[in-house]
């Protein structure tokens, strides 16, 4: 049998260790460079996201005329989409205001230059964007289909946009 002090020391919790945290280190010669950087990729996104508004707005004026304004995947899949859309343009950003690598610091203070994760975070992003695209199409076959129109109409009515 247990003693009960045992079984106190047995339940326990142990702390994990704290994760690293990341720091971003700037020397003055670098900060004045980053604040002309940055605003140079702000216009450059503001024109982007006009220009990714532009092509939503052709593809749902293409999905009204189909008559996929009303289908309840297609919106909330196209939607889905623009999120993606809009998280990667945040991402770039991140990306081109930090550099391709940042400095971790540990616990410690020892400091270690790493990936930034936000590249990986921008690749992940890409990808389910990726398969985001791949449904919508799916959607808009399936629409060709019921509406007995050659899907190789419908992809070019879309992919013209």
């Amino acid at each position: 049998m247990r003693n009960p002090k045992e079984s106190i020391a047995m339940t326990k919790k142990t702390t994990a260790p704290k994760k690293p945290t990341i720091k971003k280190t700037v020397t003055k010669s670098k900060k004045t460079s980053t604040a002309k950087k940055t605003t140079s990729v702000n216009t450059t996104t503001k024109s982007t996201e006009n220009d990714v508004d532009k092509q939503c707005k052709k593809i749902l004026e293409k999905a009204k005329e189909l008559g996929l304004e009303n289908n309840f995947f297609f919106s909330t899949t196209f939607d889905r989409y623009r999120e993606q859309l809009s998280i990667l343009e945040k991402l770039k950003v991140a990306i081109e205001e930090n550099g391709p690598t940042v400095t971790k610091e540990y616990v410690k203070g020892r400091e270690n230059i790493v990936t930034n994760p936000a590249i990986g975070d921008y690749n992940k992003t890409a990808t389910a964007a990726n398969g985001t695209v791949a449904t919508l199409l799916k959607i808009m076959m399936s629409v060709a289909d019921e509406q007995k129109k050659p899907a190789k109409d419908l992809m070019n009515e879309f992919l013209a946009c």
